[in-house]
């Protein structure tokens, strides 16, 4: 019972501990986020040469709200975050156009469609 009590008071004190530390980021983290910015201006600009507007304001959209997140970053990440982009966007430069734009038509689905539509004639009205 004694054992069982100190258990349960290291465990939690560890628990609040690790709240108030920060986690640091790993650099598959940071790989990641490079390579999303990628995709999703890669995915712009295919969908802007398709004619698709509503498409390419969800994928702006959406690289905008990843870049605004990337605030609370160091120099050092950020940095790292924009080699990783630079690095997934000649990737993605080499790919067939066509079925990339089919692959991010895929991930653009009806609803989004949708509820970028209304955004979209909300802001040119």
């Amino acid at each position: 019972m004694k054992y069982s009590v100190v258990l349960l008071i290291s465990l939690l004190s560890s628990f609040a501990l690790a709240k108030e530390q920060t986690v640091p980021v790993n650099q598959e983290a940071l790989k990641t986020i490079g390579d999303k910015l990628a995709n999703y201006e890669q995915c712009q600009v295919l969908a802007e040469s398709e004619g698709d507007a509503v498409m390419a304001y969800y994928y702006q959209d959406i690289k905008q709200t990843t870049l605004a997140e990337n605030t609370a970053y160091s120099e050092a990440e950020l940095a790292y975050i924009n080699s990783e982009y630079k690095k997934g966007a000649l990737l993605l430069s080499h790919l067939n156009s066509a079925g990339l734009f089919q692959l991010c038509l895929n991930r653009f689905d009806p609803v989004s469609r949708q509820y970028y539509e209304a955004k979209l004639k909300a802001i040119k009205d």
